[in-house]
């Protein structure tokens, strides 16, 4: 393994537990839009109701921005299995590879910035990390 790859796997991580508070600028959507992606590509499918909860927002509003994504071809509708009556919001091709190249260009700043960090600190940030991890993983988050 070569030495850059314990920064990636620090950076990757850190990602993963702080896209909520990473601040996301795109030029094609909100970042109201990129968290509901990354939502659906980290959880799968799931109801607009349930999104609209955990993005915080409003149904409508969530109808809304599901319209919006749906019409970039980022999000499918999709008959929810287990009630046929009901549909499920899910990635489609263009909206995996979206927030996979977004994550992407997150973890290669994050990176730039750990390399730069003392070794004294990168070890600090690794057990920052390590309890930031247990704490979501007790709260439910992970």
């Amino acid at each position: 393994m070569s030495a850059a790859r314990p920064t990636v796997e620090l950076a990757a991580a850190l990602f993963d537990l702080l896209t909520h508070t990473l601040e996301r600028r795109t030029r094609e959507l909100s970042i109201g839009g990129t968290a509901t992606l990354f939502t659906l590509w980290r959880g799968g499918p799931r109801r607009a109701t349930t999104l609209a909860a955990i993005e915080g927002v409003t149904p409508p509003t969530m109808t809304a921005l599901i319209t919006s994504l749906e019409r970039d071809g980022l999000v499918e509708r999709r008959v929810d299995p287990d009630d046929r009556r009901a549909s499920l919001v899910a990635l489609t091709e263009s909206g995996k590879a979206y927030i996979e190249a977004r994550r992407e260009a997150h973890i290669a700043q994050l990176v730039a910035g750990i390399d730069d960090l003392p070794p004294a600190l990168r070890s600090e940030l690794t057990s920052a990390a390590d309890a930031v991890a247990a704490l979501a993983h007790r709260l439910g988050d992970t």
